[in-house]
């Protein structure tokens, strides 16, 4: 039996604990409403004792009760004596404090994350099932960009179907995760997932954890995939043996997967940025801190070793609970981006777990310095690409290129069929890539083939049984890449930075043009240039198409005569495969 003096130690300390959240929009709650003085949760002994329970001196009626969990709330007369009354019954297996949870905000008047995360790209990968999404937030109105994929969900404050959202958070949170991509005057969201909405917060802007606890089992009943908790809470010395652990640990260990936001106590000066936010914390959901559009954590962000990714959480542009639109701060902006991820994810192969899916997302992160908010920035075209392939490990099929500046590029060509590995496992993106590589790249972003009517293309040095030559006769045959004077290719022969300019520029169509203006080059070292390319050079430059080589002064360099790699190469044929028309119209807007 626990004995009175730890016991009361123990209740004390659950009395006094200031519990705390991360929300983000701002609610004063109405203290004649509140509850969070003499509102005790507690956990019965077995089914028969509801009605026994109000028996016990001092505890007054059931106030609430968790139809999924034996659990139920009442008041609770505060002083110690009562308290250790109604611990020492035998209906009471544990009892611990009804916290209120408030909301938090920082919301002012783009949607730049759609780009930073290479969403558009990911949408490529996009199955047939629409994942279903709950959101456990202060409701959800139906807004004119998902209002269609909102499913009827829960009040676990009243228990009626009344979701409507006064504040406007989960609107936001919704509108980031299903907002429809097909219009052009709104924004976008992450995926195409059905909104199960699950409200929590009561007539006067309370929350508490009961009710989160009552969400999160609810949802799981309903089918939810996904839950979504844009909310928080700092906990007493062992959250472990918090209610709410137990649901999010059944809500795990029945395979949906949830996403939490990690806490915006940044810059709290009492409770701290590295405070454990719950349920964030817990290992069995995914912790998702915030980041700018830089990639720097966001000031007002949690963070430390709980955490497991980022994602955009600054200036997040999203739908408002009035059908317009709000710019909203905030880690709970930063989590449905993340489970917009996930259900991306889920849309295409649904039989993820949630650890695997854990390990994909941070396997899929864009590596920053700052190592205390996780393994990095959100990608979802990374995370994907990951998922898609499904290696055993769970890695991405070229490992070597995490940390390279054209890894979304390279990923992309490969799953596009425009590149491979310099092996099966590897691309080599800091080795040099030869002239034969290189005609394989444009040949296979063009689409080039070889016209049997064309002569004038074969080179001694290029047999016809060699695996490039195919690729070196398509691209001079369409006045791409040519021999050398001596009349030989050399494909082994290093492609020079030069060449490669007059390369892409040709594939472009606008070597003409760039002969036609003839325009002047504000590399330092132009006159390096060779006079074959330093019109290409120029042109490229002008268009945006390459930048150089940055020098201590600030001014650029081009390197003519030195050698490129393999993930310049990469960039620039995703340039020349994706974005072929915008770099034409820039040239022509040149005239």
């Amino acid at each position: 039996m626990i004995k009175l003096n730890r016991l009361t130690i123990l209740l004390l300390s659950v009395i006094f604990f200031a519990i705390f959240v991360v929300f983000s929009i701002d609610v004063r709650a109405n203290d004649d409403h509140a509850k969070e003085h003499q509102e005790y949760i507690i956990k019965l002994a077995d089914e028969k004792c509801n009605e026994e329970l109000t028996s016990i001196p001092g505890v007054g009626k059931v106030n609430a009760e968790n139809p999924y969990r034996n659990v139920v709330t009442v008041h609770v007369e505060e002083n110690e004596f009562q308290l250790q009354r109604a611990y020492r019954h035998r209906c009471v297996e544990k009892i611990e404090k009804n916290h209120k949870v408030e909301l938090l905000s920082s919301s002012k008047y783009v949607q730049y994350h759609i780009d930073q995360l290479n969403v558009p790209a990911a949408w490529e990968f996009e199955g047939e099932y629409s994942p279903i999404v709950a959101v456990v937030d202060s409701g959800v109105n139906p807004h004119f960009l998902f209002a269609d994929r909102l499913l009827e969900g829960f009040n676990v404050t009243n228990w009626t179907t009344d979701t409507f959202d006064r504040e406007g958070h989960g609107t936001a949170v919704a509108g980031l995760i299903a907002a429809n991509r097909d219009n052009d005057v709104g924004i976008a969201g992450m995926s195409r997932s059905y909104i199960l909405p699950v409200k929590v917060e009561d007539d006067w802007g309370n929350i508490f954890i009961f009710d989160v606890v009552n969400a999160i089992d609810w949802a799981v009943a309903n089918g939810a995939d996904i839950i979504n908790l844009s909310l928080g809470t700092v906990l007493p010395d062992d959250p472990y043996k918090s209610t709410l652990y137990e649901a999010v640990r059944d809500a795990y260990q029945q395979g949906v997967i949830i996403v939490a936001a990690a806490g915006n106590y940044g810059n709290h000066p009492e409770i701290g940025g590295n405070a454990e936010v719950y349920p964030a914390a817990y290992p069995e959901t995914i912790s998702v801190a915030a980041v700018d559009q830089n990639n720097q954590k966001a000031s007002f962000s949690s963070y430390g070793p709980t955490v497991d990714l980022s994602a955009p959480g600054v200036d997040i542009i999203s739908t408002s609970h009035d059908d317009h639109f709000i710019i909203v701060d905030g880690t709970s902006f930063s989590a449905p981006i993340v489970t917009g991820i996930v259900s991306q994810i889920l849309s295409f192969d649904r039989n993820f777990t949630p650890d695997q899916i854990k390990t994909i997302l941070k396997n899929g992160t864009l590596p920053i310095p700052d190592k205390r908010v996780g393994a990095g920035v959100a990608d979802a075209y990374y995370a994907n690409h990951i998922a898609f392939h499904r290696k055993s490990d769970l890695t991405p099929v070229l490992a070597d290129i995490h940390k390279s500046y054209a890894r979304f590029e390279i990923l992309y060509l490969y799953d596009h069929g425009i590149i491979s590995g310099k092996t099966q496992s590897l691309f080599a993106p800091d080795e040099e890539i030869d002239r034969g590589q290189m005609a394989k790249l444009i040949s296979e972003a063009l689409g080039l083939q070889v016209d049997a009517n064309v002569k004038g293309c074969d080179f001694p040095d290029v047999p016809a049984n060699r695996w490039d030559a195919p690729y070196i006769t398509a691209v001079c045959q369409a006045g791409i890449m040519y021999g050398k004077g001596d009349g030989k290719f050399y494909a082994r022969a290093k492609t020079t930075r030069e060449e490669m300019a007059v390369i892409f520029m040709r594939a472009l169509g606008l070597a003409n043009k760039a002969d036609e203006l003839s325009l002047n080059s504000n590399f330092t070292d132009a006159h390096l240039f060779n006079n074959w390319s330093k019109n290409e050079i120029a042109l490229a430059a002008e268009i945006g198409l390459i930048r150089g080589i940055q020098n201590q002064d600030g001014s650029y360099r081009f390197d003519p005569k030195g050698t490129t790699q393999r993930q310049a190469a990469a960039r620039l044929t995703y340039e020349l495969y994706t974005r072929g028309d915008y770099y034409r119209q820039k040239a022509e807007e040149l005239n």
